[in-house]
């Protein structure tokens, strides 16, 4: 078998695991877990098979290699993209096989699947972790009533996420992309009958609607100017159809201004620019000075930013924590919330400097806000969710800077240690009975030493500790954006000064990273207990050898060994990108000079203890300071983006459904209800002209027909001397008559 056949083997088994369970899972009972873990360990088999089979194939080393299994879904007509405006002339190395650029078969929707370097560590890294999800959740859900329907349900959302890795093309990628967001409706809010995760799992799919609404719109826009065969990503051949195509129409100045260089790009367009800004250039601009190429990409990278939780969009997250911990391990660590940054690095080649900058500028935003969020809170899961978007700020800001590898790495590398904090959470969750609250926590070490030192380990690596692949990810990225950052502030025009707090910021966001993950596991494990109460009613220790074994796994993978040149993951991701695509490579002298600002901001964490060496007493006191205290408002009210959001977007939108609401109640339905009722009295009167007009003159006619008649009948009484005596009444009045008229 083929490589891409081992994956399609290996995406159905979810599937298979979703349906038996979903019709039959009643009959599996405690088998249920089992058996969907089963299924999901042939998955990383087969996939382990195929990333070895993809690596030995003599085509690996080239510069970007790709197989397809391409297919035509929903015949459509032929469409005959727009032809490049006369003053943008098409590149020289365009093929003239059509605005596609590729032989690709005009006439309906592509659909097949694509095997290519980043397809395939993205599909191991979700076995991987999906599996040891599994395994975890055997031992976490076995007391659980609704355990088959959990693992079913763990089953299609592998499934939706696997499917979306393979897909090579965007309405393929659409519709697993809904596919993953019903599958984590129903997870997060698996224990509906409660109201907190009913309403977190609704208020997840709301706002995703938003992003995907803005998916679609991008869709729509590459359609139009492509045509919609040429929105698959490669062809049999290994072309890039869409870049091919979108290169076609005249857009390579936005995609790749000047490779060679990136000073020399933001110089040039700073030049070329009418008003000095590099931040928004001319070429080709349609709408807001940006072009329609930039417009779909900022478009896509909003289906993005809703399901990776990026500013404005990120609010859902944090409630999403409701669901069983498991789920947040599956979900918010190597699967849902990577699909948004997987999305980006896919539409990559697409993505214009003016898109990429914007994306560049909200991944900053969004890293600072989860951070600052992050070291403020007392939950459990809410620390690591906070985590979560600030981790995923970077990745965007790593791919907007131009660091395709390493934002792709970043996300590979946070997948196992944030997976492995969220399975210690949910360790230390179930032997506390799910009490999640920190200040009844503490000395947690001595109960679950095994889960303690796999959440020290994961959570080096978030800090980016030396010998842990979060440090070796993240200061990849970093070199990559003081870089970008660099360069950009020379290229002159109004942003430029600001150009270097792109680098500033998510430095200090990497000291606020190690502040909140020291304190997490400090609060948890470390120190005395803070409540022996909650300790004494709990029964004797033991720590689970189903959910030991996974996190000791990732906590062995959050090394950064696994990350290094010896196993040339950097290399791999590397191939997935074509020739050509201009992408940011850091010199060593770039990473030697801003060694100094991150290797040692692990070290912040050192303070946690003695900021917490009595519990929260010294925080307490802190956080009651003058100008303190409103931070600390702020930032526990989640800077009230939720207050803002249910204030003014969901009170104008009630508002405006209630002025809809008028219309359609006194307006609409007023106008219809005034037609009827006056369609209905001129019925009235139409039948009454039709029963006692029309209808009583002929009933009259007839009525006078049938007295006559009557009265005929009674002169027939067949006997003579009747008939003579009439005869003789009828002369003697005809005589009278005459006599009358005679004397007259």
């Amino acid at each position: 078998m083929s490589t891409a056949h081992y994956l399609i083997l290996a995406a159905l088994l979810p599937l298979v695991s979703f349906v038996v369970l979903i019709a039959r899972g009643k009959y599996f009972g405690g088998l249920a877990g089992p058996f969907a873990t089963v299924l999901l360990f042939g998955s990383l088999g087969l996939s382990v098979i195929a990333t070895v089979t993809w690596i030995a194939k003599p085509e690996f080393n080239a510069a970007h290699y790709a197989e397809t299994l391409s297919y035509r879904w929903m015949p459509l007509p032929a469409s005959t993209p727009p032809v490049p405006a006369p003053d943008v002339a098409a590149p020289a190395s365009a093929p003239a096989t059509g605005a596609s650029g590729a032989a690709a078969p005009e006439g309906g929707i592509p659909f097949g699947v694509l095997v290519d370097s980043l397809s395939i560590a993205m599909f191991t890294m979700v076995t991987l972790v999906a599996a040891l999800v599994h395994l975890f959740s055997v031992a976490y859900m076995k007391d659980d009533p609704k355990t088959p329907r959990f693992f079913a349900l763990l089953g299609l959302f592998c499934f939706a996420m696997l499917g979306l890795v393979l897909a090579n093309s965007l309405p393929q990628i659409f519709v697993f992309w809904e596919l993953v967001g019903i599958a984590s409706y129903l997870l997060i809010g698996f224990w509906h009958e409660n109201r907190a995760p009913a309403m977190a799992s609704l208020k997840a799919v709301l706002v995703n609607r938003i992003g995907d609404a803005l998916f679609l719109v991008g869709i729509g826009l590459l359609t139009v100017h492509v045509g919609v065969a040429n929105l698959t990503l490669y062809d049999a051949s290994g072309t890039p159809v869409l870049a091919s195509a979108v290169a076609s129409t005249g857009q390579t100045e936005l995609l790749n201004p000047q490779p060679q260089s990136i000073l020399q790009d933001f110089t040039r367009l700073a030049v070329a620019s009418d008003a000095g800004s590099i931040l928004f250039h001319n070429f080709g601009a349609s709408f807001l000075g940006l072009s329609w190429l930039t417009w779909a990409g900022l478009c896509i990278f909003g289906g993005a930013a809703a399901k990776s939780a990026q500013f404005p969009l990120h609010v859902w997250l944090p409630d999403a924590m409701a669901g069983p911990t498991p789920v947040s391990a599956l979900i918010h660590a190597a699967t849902m919330v990577a699909a948004g940054v997987f999305l980006v690095a896919r539409v990559y080649p697409i993505l214009t400097m003016d898109a990429r900058l914007i994306i560049a500028v909200l991944g900053c935003v969004t890293l600072a806000i989860g951070a600052l969020m992050a070291i403020v809170q007392t939950d459990l899961k809410q620390i690591l969710a906070y985590s979560t978007i600030s981790q995923l700020g970077y990745m965007m800001l790593f791919l907007g800077a131009g660091g395709y590898v390493a934002g792709v790495m970043h996300l590979f590398t946070h997948a196992f240690f944030k997976a492995g904090l969220f399975l210690a959470a949910g360790s230390v969750l179930h032997d506390l009975h799910h009490q999640q609250d920190l200040r009844r926590m503490g000395g947690l070490w001595k109960r679950l030493p095994i889960t303690a030192f796999a959440a020290l380990l994961a959570g080096l690596s978030l800090a980016a500790a030396p010998w842990f692949s979060g440090a070796f990810s993240k200061e990849l990225g970093m070199a990559c954006v003081y870089d970008f950052a660099h360069r950009l502030s020379l290229g002159g025009g109004g942003q430029a000064k600001y150009a270097m707090t792109l680098f500033w910021v998510p430095t200090v966001g990497s000291y606020l990273t190690a502040f909140y993950i020291a304190r997490f596991w400090w609060l948890t494990f470390g120190g005395a207990p803070r409540d022996e109460k909650l300790l004494q009613h709990l029964p004797p220790p033991h720590e689970n050898a189903l959910m030991t074994l996974p996190l000791i796994l990732l906590a062995f993978l959050s090394l950064s060994l696994w990350f290094g040149p010896f196993f040339g993951v950097a290399s791999l991701i590397g191939k997935s990108l074509p020739p050509g695509v201009p992408i940011v490579r850091p010199s060593e002298s770039t990473q030697l000079l801003i060694a100094p600002f991150l290797s040692y901001a692990f070290a912040t964490g050192l303070i946690v203890p003695l900021w917490y060496w009595r519990g929260f007493a010294f925080a307490d006191r802190f956080i009651r300071l003058p100008g303190i205290n409103l931070v600390y408002v702020w930032l526990r009210q989640k800077m009230f983006f939720d207050d803002l959001y249910r204030g003014v977007l969901v009170t104008l939108t009630l508002a405006a459904a209630g002025v809809l609401a008028f219309c359609d109640r006194f307006l609409v339905d007023g106008v219809v209800n005034a037609v009827g009722m006056v369609t209905r009295v001129l019925g009235r009167l139409s039948d009454l002209f039709d029963r006692d007009g029309i209808d009583g003159a002929v009933n009259g006619v007839g009525s006078a027909a049938a007295a006559a008649g009557r009265a005929a009948l009674t002169t027939q009484t067949g006997r003579i001397r009747t008939y003579l005596l009439l005869l003789l009444w009828v002369l003697a009045a005809t005589a009278t008559l005459l006599l009358l008229l005679y004397q007259h």
